[in-house]
């Protein structure tokens, strides 16, 4: 297949920059903003299908869908379990209760702004040293001092937006868990495999 970055015309075929011309039995790989498509060897004179196409692609409505993981890829999660989660705008009241201990600092106005500026994904995961594990895949505070691989390593740049929170020990989750989530909106299971990943000790 053909990464096609443009068109043009060479013995009476459709090719892309490359200067390669499409065979009449390939296929053609086009990328469009993300939209990755396949559609069929553009040849002279079918210039309108293309044009149809790329209109099908950017009217597409904005939309809404529902995702729902089933038993089994809950029961076939890795060492910890998600037992709670939510999508909330938390207000900046909320929010300042949130970081109640950064309150003589001098980024707490801005902190509290940032965080309760829209939706924030809220989940309670349970597992032996998921609180350790958690911090460590998180990464460290400043993202620039992460370690690569960790998720503030990989994908933040500064410390005012380091894109997630995790609490740092037992006492600020017993906190945290309390303030963002009501008792009865957390699940109790068995995971399947937890006897296999901690044993009967």
């Amino acid at each position: 297949m053909l990464l096609y970055r443009g068109f043009k015309k060479k013995d009476e075929d459709w090719c892309g920059g490359c200067g390669d011309c499409i065979r009449k039995d390939a296929s053609m790989h086009l990328t469009l903003q993300d939209h990755q498509l396949l559609v069929p060897p553009l040849r002279v004179g079918s210039l309108d299908s293309w044009l149809f196409l790329l209109q099908e692609v950017f009217s597409a409505e904005m939309e809404h869908t529902f995702i729902a993981i089933k038993p089994d890829g809950v029961q076939r999660g890795l060492e910890f379990k998600l037992v709670g989660i939510k999508v909330v705008v938390p207000s900046k009241d909320f929010v300042q209760k949130h970081y109640h201990d950064l309150k003589e600092r001098p980024f707490f106005n801005a902190s509290c702004d940032f965080l309760s500026s829209g939706p924030v994904i809220a989940m309670v995961w349970e597992g032996e040293g998921v609180i350790r594990y958690g911090r460590k895949l998180i990464g460290a505070t400043d993202p620039q001092k992460s370690e690569p691989g960790t998720i503030r390593g990989d994908l933040a740049v500064v410390v005012g937006r380091n894109i997630i929170h995790g609490s740092d020990g037992p006492a600020t989750a017993k906190d945290e868990i309390n303030l963002w989530f009501k008792p009865q909106k957390l699940v109790s299971y068995t995971n399947n495999a937890e006897k296999w990943i901690y044993g009967d000790n």
